[in-house]
């Protein structure tokens, strides 16, 4: 990417348990009978390596972010018979177009009968695991030198995107839950269609043209993809307005509702 670039990408009751896991409160409730089916959630994480040229890379994803993310998987719910599992992958995003292998950390879905302190040592292990692999690549993500003409010339956010959708089958899983969150300024700049080479002004009058470019890359995903996704879009970086972030978020959202994502605020 450009020397231009810079940024940073339920519910309780039933006899709660809370206990203090790794500085993280998780808890517990553990209903005798089954009466639903066990919820299963999967988590994608997108971190966006170009804006680490002129950000610290521990800020990529702040520290109170990535201790919400564990429990998107393991927090119960209300009313669920079984004690809930399910996986969080991480995904870099970068100049290739191409989406390299993830770290993938699971837990499983855990019996109504299950020891409750033995399963909240499985929740610590996972929390770890998760923590350390959001920060493994966050610290390998390359700063690159300004000054010595180090940076990125691309960004490809959406191909990698339309790779990772490609592999969902929610017809196979109808009882998994999908968040993606993807921590990123939304400013591609590649040969599907580039933020920085046209204004804000052609991209508020362009939105679906825009959108139908990104969904060529999305050809394989015939059926519509049932999830929810959330953005953390990162303060402004050099060049950047906020028009110009605010026309982009306009882009991706209308981008992911056409293919059946729905926005969520689920770090909130």
């Amino acid at each position: 990417m450009t020397a231009q670039r810079r940024g940073t990408i339920a519910g309780l009751g039933c006899g709660w348990l809370a206990v203090v896991v790794s500085g993280l409160a998780v808890g517990g409730c553990f209903p005798s009978e089954a009466n639903f089916q066990p919820t299963y959630t999967e988590v994608a994480i997108f971190i966006d390596r170009t804006e680490a040229e002129e950000r610290n890379r521990h800020q990529l994803v702040e520290a109170q972010e990535v201790e919400r993310i564990p429990p998107l998987v393991t927090q119960p719910v209300m009313g669920e018979s079984r004690l809930r599992g399910g996986s969080v992958a991480v995904y870099p995003i970068a100049d290739n177009s191409l989406l390299p292998n993830a770290p993938r950390v699971s837990i499983p879905v855990g019996e109504a009968n299950e020891n409750k302190f033995q399963r909240f040592k499985i929740i610590e292990g996972f929390t770890t695991d998760v923590q350390e692999n959001i920060g493994r690549l966050v610290r390998d993500a390359p700063i690159l030198g300004i000054a010595e003409g180090l940076t990125y010339q691309q960004s490809f956010i959406v191909q990698p995107l339309c790779q990772f959708l490609e592999t969902v089958d929610s017809a196979s899983q109808p009882h998994a839950r999908r968040v993606l969150l993807v921590y990123s300024d939304l400013l591609e700049h590649s040969p599907v269609f580039s933020f920085y080479a046209h204004s804000e002004e052609y991209v508020q009058e362009h939105r679906d043209e825009i959108v139908d470019r990104f969904m060529s890359e999305c050809g394989s995903v015939t059926t519509p993809v049932a999830a929810g996704y959330q953005f953390v879009q990162q303060p402004l970086g050099k060049g950047q307005s906020d028009t110009m972030l605010l026309q982009a978020r306009r882009v991706w959202n209308a981008f992911f509702q056409r293919l059946g994502l729905e926005e969520q605020s689920v770090l909130n």
